[in-house]
């Protein structure tokens, strides 16, 4: 999973390219998600989350803090495996 996050600050009004913070962090994310497939990595196992200004590490009180919440994590996730039920079913 590659999650794209932004600080707090609301997009400025003479951006033209974003219509908000979540749909910046979903491009961050989507970014990093294009060149992991560019460079191999099976499209089946990569995917890209928006969480916008959601889930600080930093205080968005001062630019060291804000720069440190405009970034990209990579994160593994477990591949979901059938239950018995469903593989009975299907």
């Amino acid at each position: 999973m590659v999650s794209g996050f932004t600080d707090d600050k609301p997009i400025q009004a003479s951006n033209r390219r974003f219509e908000d913070n979540l749909e910046l962090s979903a491009q961050r994310a989507l970014t990093v998600t294009r060149a992991l497939v560019e460079e191999g990595m099976p499209r089946a196992r990569v995917f890209a989350a928006a969480f916008g200004p959601e889930q600080p590490v930093a205080s968005n009180a001062d630019e060291a803090g804000r720069a440190q919440n405009r970034r990209v994590e990579m994160a593994p996730v477990p591949k979901a495996q059938p239950t018995p039920s469903s593989a009975r079913d299907g």
